[in-house]
């Protein structure tokens, strides 16, 4: 009574928001649910009846955002205050725009005042003003999907403790409830007699039935929430205002289909990582048809679920994963700087995923085997402490790999390949997270083909052949190779390709940097096997001392195929590296080109240079029977006396033996590795003729 309305239009009179009337059956102050006789036209979501304003009306029952303000047992007539486009929260007492479009608010003074000239009474002021409120806002809107019947979007989960309530503030455009969606093709009664229970509404929270979260269905549109902590002592119903979003209630998502690499981790996007890619959450839909895990799932200590491609899928429609972002409230009234502090996770992309084998083999570890494969002598060794498993392979029988837990060894059986190749993946484990490493196992002997072009030209039939590249055969050229290693020291690229000349006596070192120094010979016999230490069976370390020493250049018995090692490094102190013979060298062996004379008629032995202190403490190399590994004879009687070395004979050799060299072996000073000095046994030279002027019958 005591408001002074002078300043509205002309004939403005309380009260000032229009009211409707109608017939309440039955109410609590203790509960939302509201009776009516009859729904007027104008009640609708929005309107405030008893106190509290209207979330959605189903028939004749009315649910509030709140308790009622009275309660009411038998029919009485009530005051409701229609709809208006801006909503006034009690938890926040502040006015929000709730929807886009022409909203008129009216102000009233905080108290009554005698500001008006000759004004005794003090009077309740008012004010009007129109705003235009824009479609955009101010803060980026969350989004939300239909979250129900046959709709997959994921439940926005609300965190428990200090959000008691989420409240949908309503709208025109988004009403609480409306006809429920039925899709294209549905049957709505498909049971007779059984009636499928409806569900109109549009975004509601619910924490009865499950833990706390936000669902959506049936509308499309936009609307403001408010996040509210504990009610209120004594306030009818107003809880402390945390928070509030601007929310997009969408049908479903835009999905993009990846393809992730097999043993990479499942990302939300297949380009590069931008900032925030980190910090989303992956939720994986479920899929009940389907009886093979396609992934492994790691959970990191903050309890999000990491994913990682383990077995090879070409359906996109078997991984479907929604990505959740963070996000605190972006309306909030607190001092700059600081934020409400609740943390909800809100869908931000939708992708589909398919896990396929990557098609550059420089993303594999490359393993030589033989043409039947690999036994536990041959195959790489793994550390007893950091054991992997093989967790899928492109047999289709999952059975031409494994590893034998018993001697820690890759086992590979090629017997009854085609193609003599297989991609493994393994997979270590540890606390902190696991470690895949996909294999490429290979024969030795498999080699690549160049491709070959379409027969018919570019305007006929597709029937070329792409190029075949093999982990020894990495320009498909179809000839062997080093994989763009350097000539081994000594020797010098074989003309014809695929392989590199030896020289007796040159050890053989590692085809470029990344190997190991100690190599296996897995095809070749014409090394000596003093010097040489087996990899598989003394250790990749071990064999790093000794060394690949040709001692004979037979036509029967002059190639040597080596397998080169690569040290697999962990990503990790919590794994152990492994070996992994990764080159398959092919060589050569041929006698030296300017070779040192050893002169038999000078009687000085080695000279210009002579032989170092480490070479008189080695011995003079020898062989003798054809059947064992490093077959020369001693034919030239080579023999080191009084440090120095000397031949006796050149008249024993043969093409069937070897030639006429002395080789003494002996340990490098600095790396204590085995090596060798070769020098070529003549009887004379310019120098030292085997001429002697001598009067007969006199001492020779």
């Amino acid at each position: 009574p005591s408001a002074y309305l002078g300043n509205l239009d002309s004939g403005t009179t309380q009260p000032l928001l229009a009211q409707g009337l109608v017939s309440v059956t039955e109410s609590s102050s203790s509960g939302s649910v509201v009776k009516v006789a009859s729904v007027p036209p104008s009640l609708v979501a929005g309107s405030v009846l008893l106190g509290q304003r209207v979330n959605f009306i189903s028939g004749l029952t009315v649910t509030l955002a709140g308790n009622a303000n009275e309660t009411i047992a038998a029919p009485k007539s009530v005051k409701y205050s229609l709809y208006q486009p801006s909503y006034y929260s009690p938890h926040a007492d502040k006015v929000f725009a709730s929807q886009p479009g022409r909203v008129t608010v009216t102000w009233v003074s905080a108290a009554p005042d005698t500001s008006l000239t000759g004004e005794t009474s003090p009077t309740f002021k008012f004010r009007r003003e129109t705003f235009a409120v824009s479609s955009a806002s101010r803060q980026a809107a969350k989004v939300i999907y239909w979250t129900e019947k046959g709709f997959d979007g994921p439940l926005v989960s609300i965190p428990t403790g200090r959000i008691v309530r989420v409240n949908p503030v309503f709208n025109s455009f988004v009403p609480g409830m409306t006809t429920e969606y039925v899709p294209v093709g549905s049957n709505p009664n498909p049971t007779p007699g059984v009636t499928p229970a409806a569900e109109p509404r549009t975004l509601w929270f619910d924490n009865q039935n499950g833990p706390a979260a936000l669902h959506a269905y049936n509308a499309e549109g936009r609307l403001l929430i408010e996040y509210l902590g504990s009610q209120k002592q004594g306030a009818g119903g107003v809880h402390e205002f945390l928070g509030a979003d601007i929310v997009d209630i969408k049908r479903v998502a835009e999905v993009t289909t990846i393809d992730t690499k097999l043993g990479e981790k499942i990302r939300p996007r297949g380009e590069a990582a931008e900032d925030g890619d980190d910090q989303l959450i992956p939720t994986l839909l479920p899929n009940v048809t389907q009886t093979t895990v396609l992934y492994g799932s790691f959970i990191r200590p903050d309890g999000v679920s990491d994913y990682y491609a383990e077995r090879e899928n070409l359906d996109p429609d078997r991984i479907i994963m929604y990505w959740l972002e963070p996000g605190d409230a972006g309306i909030h009234f607190l001092d700059p700087g600081a934020t409400p502090g609740l943390t909800v996770h809100w869908p931000k992309y939708k992708r589909k995923y398919m896990q396929v084998w990557p098609t550059a083999l420089p993303e594999y570890q490359p393993i030589n085997v033989t043409s039947t494969g690999s036994s536990a002598a041959t195959g790489p060794k793994f550390a007893a402490t950091s054991l992997p498993r093989l967790i899928f392979q492109d047999d289709p029988a999952q059975q031409e790999a494994s590893i034998d837990a018993q001697t820690q060894r890759l086992i590979v059986n090629l017997s009854a390949s085609t193609d003599k190749t297989n991609r493994s993946l393994l997979k270590f484990t540890s606390a902190a997270g696991p470690w895949y490493v996909r294999l490429y196992i290979q024969s030795q002997e498999r080699l690549g083909s160049p491709a070959g072009p379409d027969p018919d030209g570019p305007g006929g039939p597709l029937r070329g052949t792409p190029a075949v590249y093999t982990i020894n055969d990495m320009n498909a050229d179809g000839v062997a190779d080093w994989s763009g290693g350097a000539p081994a020291l000594g020797g010098e690229s074989d003309p014809r390709g695929g392989a590199t000349r030896a020289v007796v006596g040159a050890r053989i070192e590692p085809p470029g940097a990344g190997y190991e120094l100690g190599g296996y010979v897995a095809v070749g016999r014409c090394y000596s096997p003093t010097a040489y230490k087996n990899p598989f069976t003394d250790g990749v370390d071990v064999a790093a001392t000794g060394g690949i020493i040709p001692v004979n250049a037979l036509s029967t018995d002059r190639t040597l195929t080596v397998w080169w090692f690569r040290k697999v490094q962990p990503p990790g102190a919590q794994f152990e590296s492994f070996y992994v013979p990764a080159i398959a060298a092919r060589y050569d062996v041929a006698w030296p080109d300017q070779p040192q004379d050893l002169v038999m008629a000078s009687g000085k032995g080695v000279e210009n240079p002579g032989l170092t202190s480490e070479q008189t403490a080695g011995s003079v190399y020898v062989q003798n029977d054809p059947a064992e590994i490093g077959y020369n004879p001693n034919e030239e009687h080579g023999l080191l006396v009084d440090g120095n070395a000397y031949a006796l004979r050149d008249d024993l050799n043969t093409a069937t033996s070897s030639r006429g060299y002395v080789l003494i072996q002996y340990k490098e000073p600095v790396t204590a590795r085995p090596a060798m000095r070769v020098m070529r046994v003549v009887r004379q030279n310019a120098t030292y003729p085997l001429v002697y002027n001598k009067l007969a019958g006199t001492p020779a």
